[in-house]
């Protein structure tokens, strides 16, 4: 009787991005979790990146998009968002869909030595070009 042990050992890492549709330029944002208080974190970031601007936040309409945290802290620490949501089941409109895809794409078949390397590769190629997308 042949008896195989083998170690599984689940690793993930979350990421939220954003495009901006004026210059191409995308900004990614590694985070432990994706759910409304990572969110916010990553939204007063973005806020910082853009000292003084309005910004139009597009986005699917995940449910910790919706939630009443980030819908307080858009009222609040956040006035500078405007928040439009895209069509439901359609992620072919969002542009940042796409950015995930090709990102996908270029590391699919592809063996890492660890997940380190896979995440900073992923980085590399996410932020390495411009996109331009239009909605």
């Amino acid at each position: 009787k042949t008896i195989l042990k083998v170690h599984r050992e689940t690793k993930y890492q979350n990421f939220i991005g954003f495009l901006n549709l004026k210059t191409g330029k995308p900004h990614l944002y590694l985070i432990p979790w994706q759910n409304q208080k990572e969110i916010i974190k990553v939204l007063k970031q973005i806020k910082k990146k853009y000292p003084g601007k309005r910004i139009c936040l597009i986005w699917d309409n995940a449910a910790f998009h919706k939630g009443k945290e980030i819908k307080k802290e858009l009222k609040t620490n956040l006035k500078n968002f405007y928040l439009l949501n895209f069509a439901p089941y359609a992620p072919d409109t969002n542009p940042q869909e796409h950015i995930w895809k090709y990102s996908k794409d270029q590391i699919s078949n592809t063996q890492f030595d660890s997940m380190k390397q896979l995440i900073q590769t992923f980085k590399s190629i996410v932020m390495g070009r411009s996109y331009t997308y239009q909605i």
